[in-house]
C-alpha cells in the first residue's frame, strides 16, 4: 500500500501539478475524479471474493483503545509526520521563490521528491529489521529534523534543493512502514481499529503541519520558514518515540523482566 502511495507521488502528482500549471487548477481534480473512477472500476473487476470472516464484536476492537502506548504512536504519527507536509505543502513556492525554478521546473522536481519516497519505503523496512520499528521511526525523525533546517538555509541553491527534496522525501517515507508495524504489534486485538487510527494521524499530520507552517508566512516571514516549521514537528516526534521507548523499558522492570527494550 506504502509502495502505491510513492508511486502516485512519482507519477500522479507531477502531472497534476503540470495540468494545473498549463491549463487551469481544476484540470488536476478532473485527473484526479477519472483516475478515481478508473481505480473503482478495477476494484469490482479484478479484486477477488473473499470468504466472509466471523464478525468481531466493536467492544472487543476498543480494548486496545485502552493501551496508552496505541495513543503515543498515534500522537507521533501526527507529529512527525506533520514535519513533512509542513515542508512538502510548500514545496512549490520553495522552488519557484527561493530555488528561482520555473513553473514548469516544479513538475520534475515533484517526480524527484516522489523518487526518494519511493526508495525510502523500501529503506524504512530495511531499518525496521536492523533497529525495530519504533527506533527506525526514532531514527529518521531526528534525521527529518536535521535535513528540514540545512534545507531552510540552503534552498536558495538550486541543485541542492534538488538533493534535499529527494532526501527529505526519502526519510520520510522511510517513516511509514515502520510506524504502520509499530501500530499493529502494539494494538494487539485490534489491529483493524488501530490501522485505520494511523492512517487517520498521517491526515491530521497533513493538515497540521500544512496549517502551522503557513502562520509564519502568513505574517511575513519567508516561505523557508515552514521548513524550520516542519524541522520543529520532526524533532518534537522523535521525543515522543524516546519517551514510548522509556515507558516500555520502566513497563518492563516492573514486571520483572530485564531492562534491555525488546520492542518490535
Amino acid at each position: 500500500m506504502f509502495s502505491g502511495l510513492t508511486v502516485a507521488n512519482v507519477i500522479g502528482v507531477p502531472i497534476g501539478t503540470y495540468l494545473g500549471n498549463q491549463y487551469h487548477w481544476s484540470a488536476s481534480f478532473l485527473m484526479v475524479g477519472v483516475v478515481g473512477l478508473l481505480t473503482l472500476a478495477s476494484i469490482f473487476y479484478w479484486m477477488p471474493q473473499f470468504k466472509k470472516e466471523e464478525k468481531q464484536p466493536l467492544s472487543d476492537e476498543n480494548k486496545g483503545l485502552k493501551n496508552p502506548e496505541l495513543w503515543g504512536l498515534i500522537a507521533l504519527t501526527t507529529i512527525g509526520t506533520g514535519g513533512f507536509f509542513a515542508w512538502y505543502s510548500y514545496i512549490a513556492p520553495l522552488l519557484t521563490e527561493v530555488a528561482h525554478f520555473s513553473d514548469n521546473v516544479v513538475s520534475y522536481a515533484m517526480i524527484v521528491a516522489g523518487l526518494g519516497m519511493f526508495v525510502g519505503n523500501f529503506l524504512g523496512a530495511k531499518m525496521a529489521n536492523i533497529f525495530t520499528p519504533l527506533r527506525s521511526v526514532m531514527i529518521s525523525l531526528v534525521a527529518m529534523a536535521i535535513v528540514l533546517v540545512v534545507n531552510s538555509f540552503l534552498a536558495s541553491n538550486g541543485l541542492l534543493a534538488l538533493v534535499l527534496t529527494f532526501t527529505i522525501g526519502l526519510i520520510a517515507f522511510s517513516i511509514s512502514t515502520p510506524i504502520q508495524m509499530a501500530i499493529i504489534n502494539t494494538a494487539k486485538g485490534s489491529e483493524m481499529l488501530g490501522s485505520s487510527m494511523n492512517q487517520s494521524a498521517f491526515n491530521m499530520g497533513n493538515a497540521m503541519g500544512a496549517y502551522l507552517a503557513g502562520l509564519p508566512i502568513a505574517y511575513g516571514y519567508s516561505v523557508t520558514s515552514s521548513s524550520l516549521v516542519g524541522a520543529s514537528l520532526a524533532f518534537s516526534g522523535s521525543l515522543i518515540a524516546i519517551s514510548i521507548l522509556v515507558y516500555r523499558k520502566q513497563k518492563l522492570k516492573k514486571i520483572g523482566e530485564p531492562s534491555v527494550c525488546t520492542e518490535k
